[in-house]
């Protein structure tokens, strides 16, 4: 009979352990948690922003002095034909040391510069291997 002859399967008898970078896995539970009490009023516009009346004006104010601090920009007349790209406020609400903490920062809108659609750019990209037998080739006939 078959049933006779087939052997027992062998088990570990290693102890399993529960890795050790789940030891604390309820505190990111928790702060997954308390994530939801964290109010969301986050404006996406300048005009939402002064709007609130929440603390975002401020954020907004103190950003355009640190610009002005920093001399990040200086004004100057724009000729006819010039491109003037324009900018967008970025707000974001960060939780730093429990607390959650107003960014706004302000960015250019890179997309609207003016690209190179209309020249033929081209990169020349080959292995090493290509290479080698080029150089090769070219040693060969003594070129």
């Amino acid at each position: 009979r078959l049933e006779e002859n087939v052997e027992e399967i062998r088990r570990s008898r290693r102890e399993k352990h529960m890795p050790s970078y789940l030891n604390n896995y309820e505190v990111d539970i928790i702060l997954v948690l308390c994530a939801g009490c964290i109010p969301t009023d986050i404006p996406r516009k300048y005009k939402e922003a002064t709007q609130m009346g929440n603390g975002w004006k401020e954020t907004i104010d103190k950003e355009l002095s640190v610009v002005e601090e920093n001399g990040t920009w200086i004004f100057v007349k724009p000729q006819s034909d010039d491109v003037i790209i324009d900018t967008r406020w970025v707000m974001v609400e960060k939780i730093i040391d429990g607390q959650p903490v107003k960014r706004a920062h302000l960015v250019a809108k890179g997309y609207q510069q003016p690209t190179l659609d209309n020249e033929d750019v081209y990169a020349l990209v080959a292995r090493l291997i290509t290479v080698r037998v080029l150089l090769a080739i070219a040693v060969d006939r003594d070129m």
